[in-house]
């Protein structure tokens, strides 16, 4: 015999849009050593999601760009989005010739 719970069950729906945003959000969250799993991760980032990257302000990513010092976006349309891979690689370097320096 099935006995009712003492609190019922509520049912929430929300756009998909809402929830692959809160879920990115909740992996990004539960970053382990600064890095998720690569199937995890999105291949493209955007602006801000580089700036969030580099922990600087997108103005500063800007001034990076333009001074030279930071790799050049690829354009889906008019939106700039960098590989993260490459993002990786420029990190990796960037840390290197600093230790190096």
């Amino acid at each position: 015999m099935d006995h009712p719970s003492k609190h019922p069950t509520i049912t929430l729906t929300f756009p998909s849009a809402i929830l692959d945003n809160a879920l990115r959000r909740a992996l990004e969250e539960r970053e382990i050593g600064g890095l998720l799993a690569p199937e995890l991760r999105p291949a493209l980032l955007s602006r801000s999601e580089v700036a969030q990257t580099l922990r600087v302000s997108m103005r500063s990513l800007d001034r990076l760009r333009e001074s030279g010092q930071f790799i050049e976006p690829l354009y889906l349309g008019a939106y700039p989005r960098w590989r993260r891979s490459d993002v990786e690689t420029w990190i990796a370097e960037a840390s290197t010739q600093r230790d190096e320096g």
